[in-house]
């Protein structure tokens, strides 16, 4: 199946998969700027219905010790494959919309005549800011007036 054929409702079904399991970063690795767009579950039925559905990435087994279940990640890595991946399911996407956006243009910029564009650093920090973990000041300040 390609991404022109996958219908509202299997759409939805990857926004809501992304939004509770996956990710949306920018990331830097020697010095270059790059999108990652993955999901990861215990589950491989859903990862293999993610493949199935999108016939877009990569999928990885993660052995992981002690007693948990291998892990399976699922990641998108071309740009081109990420735009448009992007673009399909942002109408559906709630928590990561945002992101997903910012992704979106980053993706733009480094398919364009100009992949070098100040805007990158911008972008990179921006989603870095809304992927840092912990309980921020002002979410510490509303966690008190409930």
């Amino acid at each position: 199946m390609a991404l022109d054929d996958i219908t509202d409702v299997q759409l939805a079904w990857i926004a809501g998969i992304i939004d509770g399991e996956g990710c949306l970063s920018i990331a830097e690795k020697y010095g270059l700027l790059y999108v990652r767009v993955y999901a990861c579950n215990t589950d491989k039925l859903m990862i293999d219905t993610l493949v199935s559905l999108t016939a877009l990435g990569h999928v990885y087994l993660r052995k992981r010790g002690g007693n948990h279940k291998p892990l399976w990640d699922w990641f998108i890595t071309s740009n081109r494959d990420i735009l448009d991946f992007l673009v399909k399911v942002l109408p559906y996407l709630v928590v990561k919309k945002s992101r997903a956006k910012m992704c979106i243009e980053f993706c733009r910029i480094k398919l364009s005549d100009n992949p070098t564009s100040d805007k990158l650093e911008l972008y990179y920090a921006a989603v870095s800011h809304l992927n840092e973990r912990g309980v921020k000041k002002w979410q510490k300040t509303s966690l008190r007036l409930m």
